[in-house]
């Protein structure tokens, strides 16, 4: 190249070429390179001439060298390590000259080869996206749909750039949309939400964002949509509007707080009682609303929050300066992932419980007082007169009123222990069953010993979590022992487990327990003037089963008598 004439016209082509022209021999010295080419690869001519072509290139740019001079012509992308060590990306051209060297067009293809890339990756995220992703021209013809859009509305690859928008959608379902394209078309960004059903059947709603897809000139010639599916947060959305709505009108005053017991939110009840508007609520201390010792008492409890545990406890607040009972139960609130946020409260006025309650405990104190003291002076005088009469019939007569009288104060006992049970539950706890029901068979059995007491069950200690469980139970067998109509009652006590429920059945030969009674006792039965409960007994069973979680039931002895079941859950299992 050095031997051509300064003017002539392969030599200004190599001096003002727009790609570096390099010339190298057989032995890939280096010949001649022009002002580009060393631009591109940063090393002066001088410097060139004193290099060798594997300097510049890697091993593919060698075998390419090496293929030259087999081919008399290599065309390749190859990379060049430049003199400040940055690798650029190249196409080389080269062809043998007739002397036995060689001469090589380089082109900078790097920011081709990065832009390839980067739409590479960005063909490789918008096919893998979890939206739907499309495009159509300006005759609604698809240019382009994702996998997910294609999957969504059960598209083949060879549906695109074919089908069109109405086709795809359905008259119907277009037409709907027109008038909005139709704006995007004119330039608008739009965004817009609608129902769509699914290839597979199911409707589902999708957030859509459509743009304008513009020529570098401005010109728009179509319309790109990206689509989230929404189904699951617009059911959320739904649920949360319930919940709000719920929340606001339920007669409980509800609040929530964080972690640190700032309140989150109070619904209208709470903020009208404690005198909060709206806006103040968010961020409030529960301190500046709660007196200071319930607020000491939840305090004192985060823990057990924060455990996972519920809380239900009763103290009194101030309203206008009248301090009123309130019953607050309060709970985690937590995330899809089990975190806890902070606690949930539900306040209840008990002011008009309280106020039965009292009367309660005055009716209860009255009908005990004077039934019993009436019924000591009628026994009284009813012993009196057996004893001063000397007429059989008369004496009968006045051994039935004892008897009576009995009864009576043996009811008016039995109904304390049912106001008590109503009014002051008793404390859920562990009872050893077998152990329970051992006691009450020695006890019955010291007490008459004319009744045949057995009792069947698993020889393992059995617990179960109930108050005043043997307290029923003594009640039951009571029951079947002194009401037997024969000389030797015969009772059996069955206990049998599952990994739900224990099951304690007593089991007698005494006449049927009237259907009535069963009926009032399962709630089958409303109490009415012809229907109604005479066995207080009963009902104290069931109201010790019912605040034990348990249910109670009435089976037929065959050939005769009566099976009362007691099921309450398992403390394994609880």
């Amino acid at each position: 190249m050095d031997d051509l004439p300064p003017d002539s016209s392969y030599r200004t082509y190599f001096e003002q070429s727009p790609v570096g022209v390099f010339v190298a021999n057989e032995r890939g010295e280096f010949l001649d390179v022009n002002d580009r080419g060393c631009e591109l690869v940063g090393y002066s001519r001088e410097q060139l001439l004193s290099m060798n072509v594997a300097d510049l290139v890697g091993s593919r740019g060698v075998a390419a060298f090496e293929r030259l001079g087999e081919t008399g012509r290599v065309e390749a992308e190859v990379a060049l390590t430049r003199a400040d060590g940055r690798v650029v990306e190249v196409s080389l051209d080269a062809v043998a000259l007739d002397e036995g060297d060689y001469i090589a067009s380089v082109t900078d293809i790097s920011q081709r080869k990065d832009d390839e890339r980067r739409l590479v990756q960005y063909e490789h995220a918008v096919e893998q996206a979890s939206d739907l992703i499309a495009a159509a021209d300006r005759e609604y013809t698809l240019l382009f749909a994702n996998r997910r859009y294609r999957q969504f509305h059960d598209l083949s690859d060879g549906d695109v750039g074919t089908v069109t928008l109405p086709e795809l959608l359905g008259s119907a379902t277009f037409e709907a949309i027109e008038s909005k394209l139709e704006m995007v078309l004119d330039g608008a960004p739009l965004r817009d939400e609608i129902g769509r059903t699914a290839a597979d059947g199911t409707d589902r709603t999708l957030d859509v964002q459509y743009y304008p897809l513009e020529r570098d000139d401005g010109a728009v010639f179509g319309i790109v949509a990206t689509m989230r599916d929404v189904t699951e947060q617009e059911r959320r959305r739904r649920q949360l509007t319930q919940f709000e709505l719920a929340i606001e009108s339920s007669n409980d005053w509800m609040a929530a707080v964080d972690t640190d017991l700032n309140l989150l939110f109070a619904n209208q009840g709470f903020r009208s009682f404690h005198g909060l508007d709206a806006s103040d609520v968010r961020g409030t201390p529960l301190s500046d609303v709660l007196d200071d010792s319930a607020f000491d008492f939840v305090r004192s409890r985060v823990a057990t929050l924060r455990a996972g545990e519920s809380l239900t406890f009763e103290h009194q607040t101030a309203v206008e300066g009248e301090r009123i009972p309130v019953r607050s139960v309060v709970y985690p609130l937590e995330d899809d992932d089990g975190e806890i946020l902070g606690f949930v409260a539900a306040l209840q006025d008990i002011s008009e419980l309280k106020d039965r309650e009292r009367q309660l405990h005055v009716l209860d104190r009255v009908l005990r007082h004077n039934v019993r003291t009436t019924m000591n002076v009628v026994a009284g005088y009813a012993d009196q007169i057996r004893t001063v009469s000397a007429d059989a019939e008369v004496g009968e007569y006045a051994r039935t009123i004892i008897d009576h009288s009995e009864q009576l104060n043996e009811m008016v006992a039995k109904e304390r222990e049912i106001t008590k049970i109503l009014s002051d539950p008793p404390r859920t706890t562990r009872i050893d069953l077998t152990r329970e029901v051992a006691a009450i068979t020695s006890e019955f059995e010291r007490a008459h010993p004319e009744a045949v007491i057995s009792t069947e069950g698993p020889e393992t200690n059995v617990e179960v979590r109930a108050g005043a469980l043997g307290r029923a139970l003594r009640e039951l067998v009571r029951n079947a022992v002194v009401h037997a109509d024969r000389e030797r009652p015969v009772v059996e006590i069955r206990t049998s487990v599952t990994p739900e429920t224990v099951d304690v059945r007593v089991v007698d030969e005494n006449r049927a327990i009237p259907e009535m009674e069963q009926e009032v006792l399962l709630k089958q039965a409303e109490i009415e003037p012809l229907v109604h409960g005479s066995g207080l007994g009963l009902w104290l069973v069931h109201l010790i089963v019912d605040r034990a979680d348990g249910t109670l039931s009435f089976e037929a002895n065959e050939p005769r008598g009566n099976v009362v079941g007691i099921h309450v859950p398992n403390a394994e299992d609880a």
